[in-house]
């Protein structure tokens, strides 16, 4: 749990360093998905690791061996999940913003702009990809 807890390495030195160094934009960018990957990789780690420590016998007979089973499944179960609903939600407001233009009303598409995360946040609430 610890190291689940740690392996988040924050790259605000990193780009703050390519900042003053002038780099490829392309590569900040690359840093950043990185970072953000692994951000999320951490979060589901430390989840499905807690999910095995409460469920576990201190023993480890059969239901120890059942909880690591689970948090095998809790995790990618919540990765592949959480993947799915954020390529969904990201095409659907990618064609949404392609075929709908918002020149007359700008405040009109920052509300819809935040209302489509919103509704990703939504939809990975109800189906309990999170924590």
């Amino acid at each position: 749990m610890f190291g689940a807890l740690i392996s988040a390495v924050d790259p605000v030195a990193t780009l703050g360093i390519f900042e003053s160094l002038k780099v490829d934009p392309a590569l900040e960018a690359l840093v950043c998905g990185e970072a953000l990957i692994n951000d999320a990789c951490a979060i589901i780690l430390f989840s499905s690791v807690k999910q095995y420590v409460l469920a576990a016998d201190p023993d480890f007979d059969q239901s120890g061996v059942a909880a690591v089973g689970q948090a095998v499944s809790r995790f990618f179960g919540l990765s592949l999940g959480s993947l799915a609903v954020g390529l969904g939600v990201g095409v659907t407001s990618a064609l949404f913003f392609k075929f709908f233009s918002f020149r007359n009303n700008p405040g009109m598409e920052i509300v819809t702009f935040f209302l489509f995360a919103y509704g990703r946040y939504l939809l990975t609430s109800t189906f309990s990809f999170f924590y």
